[in-house]
């Protein structure tokens, strides 16, 4: 699950079943305090009022006379029909006999401070006879059809509690998933977006723009901005393409003037029209790796995307690199196989992979060994990597090596030649063909590029 989803959605939940919680705390509290405390103060000033006049009945009158009191209030019309009379050993005197939980909060009153008290609806009060006997009064106003339903459980609320609050957990579950998920997917959506601006597709665009809210600004200025890079990048691509092609007629003419010219001189400047020559040699290739990466990163390049065997392909590749730097004492080899087939197009892949190779043998000194590894993960991607024992190349340089006249060290590259255009065509053909490239200094020395393509599944 997404972090800042999981942070969202937990967040809000708990927010929500802590509401609940309180909520439901402070009704049941509110409804103890509005019922349960006014009502039985009430009953206790009344029924205390009771237990006067019995005393003195008592005290003056006797147990008969108590008992006959206690029938007229009891008696026909009477409202008294809770009442009760009862032994100091909780026998009845007058009334029902008690209920078990009567007789156990007498027993509790017997051991404890003798005063009237109401213990959950049911008020005691202790009378004394003449010659000191203990009876007690005894309202239990449960038994009372009106009154009764509010002194059974004043706090308790109506219906199954637990079911209540495991509906309110789910519901409010239900809706912090909703909300969670309405505020991280435009941010998932944008991050998305921000990985192919990163990896050069400049065309993405995001589709929260509907949205009227700041995740909504957010989105309409990335596409902004995403704009603004795809125009910049057409314009680059443009003035390359046409800066190549303006220079290619004015080139035409010096080679037509350079023939000219070593005729005329009849063998006296060849030294100098051979270096001209060069010169003019080495424009032409840079002008044909600029119109080659420009038609490789405009996509005008149709690809052949043919069935092709990675072994064979760097197998080539090495062969024909290894023979090159047999003058120089250097070597190509090549470790590990895979059996897999990849889609690719013939001769832009294997430019991409020789322009890999040739820019190690360039920087790995001489009598050392270029070194190509195949291999396939996983995940069904097939991984070249090309390993040199050069100097390799600065950390904060390493990121620009695969763009455009970027060179990993200006001052080696005068001494070997080229215009740093090798890796950036050879990033533009991976590209092309769903792969990535980069690069990094290994650990024992030298330099590392690798390349990842997807393999073709049967």
């Amino acid at each position: 699950m997404n972090r800042l989803f999981a942070k969202i959605f937990v967040a809000f939940w708990i927010t929500t079943i802590a509401v609940v919680l309180a909520t439901a705390f402070a009704t049941m509290q509110i409804n103890r305090s509005l019922s349960e405390d006014p009502l039985q103060a009430h009953f206790f000033r009344t029924q205390s009022a009771y237990a006067e006049a019995a005393a003195s009945i008592l005290d003056s009158q006797g147990l008969d006379a108590l008992r006959l009191w206690m029938h007229e209030l009891h008696g026909p019309g009477g409202v008294h029909g809770h009442l009760q009379l009862l032994g100091d050993d909780g026998s009845a005197l007058f009334g029902s006999p008690s209920a078990g939980d009567i007789s156990a909060a007498l027993a509790a009153k017997r051991s404890g401070v003798s005063a009237p008290e109401v213990i959950n609806g049911v008020f005691f009060d202790p009378l004394y006879g003449p010659d000191g006997e203990r009876f007690w009064f005894v309202s239990d106003m449960r038994r009372n059809p009106k009154l009764g339903p509010m002194f059974r459980n004043p706090a308790r609320p109506r219906g199954p509690t637990g079911i209540r609050f495991a509906i309110a957990i789910l519901i409010s579950g239900l809706i912090c998933f909703t909300l969670a998920r309405y505020l991280t997917i435009p941010i998932r959506r944008l991050q998305a977006a921000s990985a192919e601006i990163s990896s050069g597709n400049f065309k993405v665009r995001v589709d929260s723009v509907r949205r009227g809210d700041e995740l909504g600004d957010l989105g309409r200025d990335f596409n902004r901005m995403a704009e603004q890079l795809e125009q910049l990048e057409s314009s680059r691509e443009q003035l390359v393409r046409d800066v190549s092609h303006e220079l290619r007629s004015p080139l035409a003419r010096l080679e037509i003037a350079l023939g000219l010219a070593r005729k005329r001189a009849q063998g006296k400047l060849n030294a100098e029209l051979d270096r001209i020559g060069l010169e003019a040699q080495s424009l032409e290739d840079l002008i044909q790796q600029l119109l080659s990466i420009s038609r490789i990163e405009s996509g005008v390049a149709d690809l052949a995307a043919d069935p092709l065997p990675i072994d064979e392909l760097v197998d080539e590749v090495a062969n024909d690199a290894d023979y090159e730097a047999a003058d120089a004492g250097k070597t190509v080899t090549v470790e590990g196989r895979t059996d897999f087939l990849i889609r690719a197009d013939r001769a832009l892949l294997k430019s991409a992979i020789e322009n890999v190779v040739r820019n190690a043998l360039t920087h790995t000194p001489a009598k050392s060994a270029v070194k190509i590894n195949l291999r396939c993960d996983a995940e069904d991607v097939a991984i070249i990597t090309v390993d040199d024992s050069g100097p390799g190349v600065a950390d904060d340089r390493i990121e620009e090596l695969f763009k455009p006249f970027v060179r990993g060290d200006v001052a080696r590259a005068r001494e070997t030649g080229g215009f740093g255009i090798g890796l950036a065509i050879a990033d533009a053909s991976v590209r092309r063909h769903g792969g990535t490239i980069s690069a990094r200094n290994r650990s024992g020395g030298g330099f590392r590029v690798e390349i990842r393509l997807p393999v073709l599944k049967s």
